[in-house]
């Protein structure tokens, strides 16, 4: 069962001087942190001590599954996660994980660009493309499928957001002044944005001078397929169905192409750890693959001695071993 974080608790007491100005993890400064991280930011459940965000809801925990992570988090911050129970890729799971994925138009007809008059102006661009594949990491790649936003367009409330701030709203579809359609090329959006002074400076001007190049949309996965290819890269997710919550133009989009944005300040290691377990891998079965990745690195730096050919990039030693002691331990289970 894979193993996911259910609650963040923000300490009142142990907080970083530097943290909202010297005040520490007050409500807003704590929802801030979540959002930067792609966390949901629920309203928070105070006590004394702390304040808690949940992720979902504790009746998905096994029981005596729970284990707090504090390593490559700010001071004053912890994390209890816990065995998720899998439910399988359907629509019957419902979403699960936010996750953002990013697009740096390099095709002309793709750009994000600025339409209508200077009294209404509109912001015109794609927050994904069809068919594109993206590697994630190495061995993983991912394809946005035609029609996985069809149901949630006219559906759900999605958001217009700037960077993804809640707080920089530019347009929501409940409102009449986001539209969203999918045609031959990908997901396309339509923001109407209000007449503001920050608006004007921070987006509209930067889109004009080409500044601001970039698109993307945050979602959950509803159904998606993983298969196997071993004459390609590995493997390949399909995301088939997906609930929008928000695209947003943005100045820093990951890759070229459709490009993928697994966003954790904290640290690359606990990002990619939970990538792996979002496509439903087990801590053992995270525990094998990289036991079996440190008994091959001997035989990689053997064969980076004397090559034949321009050798190709090899893993990282120093990668893997902080990788696998950043593992938390398997509840019921060994610890190694």
């Amino acid at each position: 069962m894979p193993t996911e974080i259910q609650t963040f608790l923000f300490s009142r007491s142990e907080s970083p001087s530097e943290v909202n100005g010297g005040d520490g993890w007050t409500d807003a400064a704590a929802r801030a942190w979540l959002r930067d991280h792609d966390y949901k930011a629920p309203e928070a459940d105070e006590t004394e001590n702390f304040l808690r965000y949940r992720q979902f809801d504790p009746a998905r925990c096994e029981a005596d599954s729970y284990v707090t992570l504090t390593e490559n988090l700010p001071k004053g911050i912890q994390a209890s996660a816990c065995s998720v129970a899998e439910t399988g890729r359907s629509a019957e799971s419902g979403p699960r994980f936010r996750e953002v994925r990013s697009l740096f138009a390099e095709r002309p007809e793709l750009e994000l660009r600025i339409e209508g008059t200077a009294a209404e102006p509109r912001i015109v661009g794609y927050a994904a493309v069809w068919d594109e594949e993206t590697e994630l990491y190495p061995g993983y790649r991912e394809v946005v499928r035609r029609g996985a936003f069809s149901s949630s367009i006219g559906r759900d409330d999605v958001l217009g957001l700037f960077e993804h701030r809640d707080d920089r709203l530019l347009a929501r579809s409940s409102a009449g002044t986001l539209e969203l359609a999918e045609d031959d090329h990908g997901l396309r959006y339509v923001m109407t944005p209000r007449p503001a002074t920050w608006i004007r400076e921070d987006v509209l001007e930067p889109i004009r001078r080409r500044e601001l190049r970039g698109s993307s949309f945050g979602f959950y996965t509803i159904q998606d397929r993983v298969t196997r290819d071993e004459d390609k890269r590995g493997e390949l997710r399909e995301l088939l169905e997906a609930t929008l919550i928000d695209v947003s133009p943005v100045a820093r989009p990951a890759y070229p192409g459709t490009e993928v944005a697994l966003r954790s300040r904290a640290g690359d290691l606990p990002a990619l750890l939970l990538a792996l377990r979002r496509q439903g891998l087990d801590d053992p079965q995270i525990r094998a693959a990289f036991e079996a990745g440190l008994a091959e690195l001997p035989k990689a730096s053997d064969s980076r001695e004397k090559p034949e050919t321009p050798a190709p990039r090899k893993p990282d030693p120093d990668y893997w071993k902080r990788l696998r002691a950043q593992m938390p331990p398997i509840a019921g289970g060994e610890t190694t």
